[in-house]
């Protein structure tokens, strides 16, 4: 059975970062957007069975994220503001 499309792991960790920094008005390289990686990462990682195996595939090289996980990604960051 073919995977549906949103269920591909095709985003990388910068990918998500960046629709952080795009969603907070700032820059991949902006520490504060490092930050929020991991604080992402934190509440994903919280709200899982498994949070070992989350902070796992989040925190590695190549695709990371699903077309869903980028859409959680852009939802979390909206209506927040960097400090």
């Amino acid at each position: 059975m073919p995977q549906h499309p949103d269920d591909v792991i095709r985003h990388t960790r910068e990918d998500l970062i960046q629709a952080l920094a795009e969603e907070l008005g700032s820059t991949p390289g902006d520490d504060r957007i490092q930050d929020a990686y991991e604080q992402v990462i934190d509440d994903l990682a919280f709200a899982s069975f498994d949070p070992d195996a989350v902070y796992a595939r989040y925190f590695r090289d190549g695709p990371v994220a699903t077309d869903l996980d980028l859409a959680a990604v852009r939802g979390w960051a909206r209506g927040r503001m960097l400090l």
